[in-house]
């Protein structure tokens, strides 16, 4: 049964994103790049880069170049590097662990901000050394999907014809998937003007960070040799095209409209604010749904690139026509605007941006210049109120508890609040409350003194939560003295 494709998610958001993204650092070397090789060289390359120091990195991993003709690969090795430059030589090998080539990395490195991996050298090969300069980006699978089979494949060029080709791209089994594509084709054509029938060719391609491939094929009918060209959705599909280094050369393309392999789809698509949250509070989960477009089971994860932005359900295991929820939480530890990348793995994966803003809760209490509620003098079995007015002078809601403790209590200090049983107030020890952005509420205090003394206790205001983090305090003093006697 055949899938057909009827959405595709590459995440449109981030190239509008997020002032408040975190920058990558000059010296970050680490991580996974893809590679394109231009200059007098061309193709592209794998690069895995472990930082053993602050002075070494090591490498590894594989690639083509069309000079060489063959896919080379990179065995672990170490070069210098620093915050600016990395220096050294990649020796490459072909598969069977014979060395081929000699790649001396001059200069470059990351560059500042921006996350891009960049430098110049020289590849030496067959006694003979070309310039080269290096461009990447670090691997992500969020291309959209690349795979799929295209049954209206042409083939145009003096070499070989086809109107109505049949070509499976998938994810390379050896190389363990993306950025390597390994794809078979098989149908009538015509080659060098014969008509013939079942012509078959499959091989390999490599992608490089701006959708170009580079790559090798084999075919009885056609010969060996490589090819280079594009691979990229166009209109939620996947295009092909690819052209031979053969002389006359050959040209692949069409389009890869049927499912052979899982595509993920995230709603919502765009940017998720999360708005204002007091710092060291969390937020109401965000819930994205991931759903199975393709055939097969979609594996993969979820992952954030700021830990403010908390995920449950990371993991997801969705049969096609299924769907699995992802929940994200925000619990901003500081003030200040946030940025982040949700990314989602397998089926071509997604992103989607996230943002919010850190806010302290601030409280403001007009009270007395000293700071201090007092209650002056009051007789014994006699009573007195004072108010205390809180606004919310933040740029976040805050929502809490206004209270007196046992001691305060017990010094005769309590809250006014609404009878809930008929008209009046009656004394309360706690009183919970919520205020919007520059709102304000009035508190009445009582103080009914029992004891002939200086009294004194604090009401005070807290986000009522059981690590009851404290807003505000106001102290209270007061003083019980003897009823007038005086008829």
């Amino acid at each position: 049964m055949r899938a057909r494709r009827t959405l595709l998610n590459s995440g449109l958001a981030i190239g509008l994103l997020l002032a408040g993204a975190p920058a990558v650092e000059a010296q970050d070397l680490a991580g996974s790049w893809r590679i394109a090789l231009r200059g007098c060289v061309r193709g592209a390359m794998q690069l895995s880069i472990t930082e053993r120091s602050p002075t070494e990195i090591e490498v590894t991993g594989y690639g083509i170049t069309l000079g060489l003709g063959e896919f080379f690969e990179v065995p672990p090795q170490t070069l210098t590097a620093d915050r600016r430059k990395v220096l050294g030589t990649i020796g490459l090998e072909d598969e069977s662990g014979a060395a081929i080539a000699a790649l001396d990395w001059l200069s470059g490195g990351v560059t500042e901000g921006r996350g891009a991996l960049q430098g110049r050298g020289a590849l030496t090969a067959r006694g003979i050394t070309k310039c080269v300069r290096l461009r990447g980006r670090r691997t992500s699978e969020h291309m959209g999907v690349l795979a799929g089979r295209g049954e209206r494949i042409r083939s145009q060029g003096d070499y070989f014809r086809a109107r109505r080709y049949n070509l499976v791209v998938a994810p390379d089994r050896v190389l363990n998937g993306f950025p390597a594509f390994e794809f078979r084709g098989l149908g009538d054509g015509t080659i060098r003007g014969t008509p013939t029938r079942l012509v078959t060719i499959e091989g390999r391609v490599i992608v490089d960070h701006q959708h170009r491939v580079w790559g090798r094929f084999e075919s009885r009918d056609l010969g060996a040799g490589t090819l280079k060209g594009r691979l990229r959705p166009l209109d939620e599909i996947p295009h092909v095209r690819m052209k031979s280094d053969t002389l006359p050369p050959f040209k692949i393309r069409g389009p890869l409209p049927e499912a052979i392999s899982p595509i993920i789809a995230v709603s919502p698509t765009e940017i998720f604010d999360f708005g204002v949250v007091p710092a060291g509070d969390t937020s109401e989960p965000a819930e994205f749904t991931v759903t199975n477009l393709g055939v097969g089971t979609l594996t993969g994860t979820a992952t954030v690139d700021d830990d403010v932005f908390k995920i449950s359900g990371a993991d997801y295991s969705v049969p096609d026509g299924d769907t699995a929820t992802v929940a994200v939480t925000f619990e901003p530890e500081e003030t200040g605007q946030v940025g982040g990348v949700l990314s989602f793995s397998g089926g071509g994966g997604a992103e989607r941006a996230l943002a919010g803003r850190g806010d302290a809760a601030q409280l403001t209490v007009d009270v007395p210049e000293d700071g201090v509620l007092d209650f002056g003098e009051v007789e014994v079995g006699s009573s007195a109120q004072l108010t205390i007015t809180v606004t919310n002078s933040g740029d976040a809601p805050i929502s809490g508890l206004a209270e007196v403790d046992r001691a305060t209590e017990r010094a005769g200090f309590l809250l006014l609040d609404d009878d809930p049983t008929g008209p009046g107030q009656v004394p309360v020890p706690a009183i919970p409350f919520e205020l919007d952005k520059e709102q304000s509420l009035d508190f009445e205090v009582v103080f009914a003194p029992t004891d002939l003394e200086l009294l004194a206790g604090s009401v005070e205001f807290n986000t009522g939560e059981p690590d009851e983090f404290r807003l505000e305090t106001v102290p209270l003093t007061g003083t019980g003295v003897e009823p007038d006697a005086t008829p």
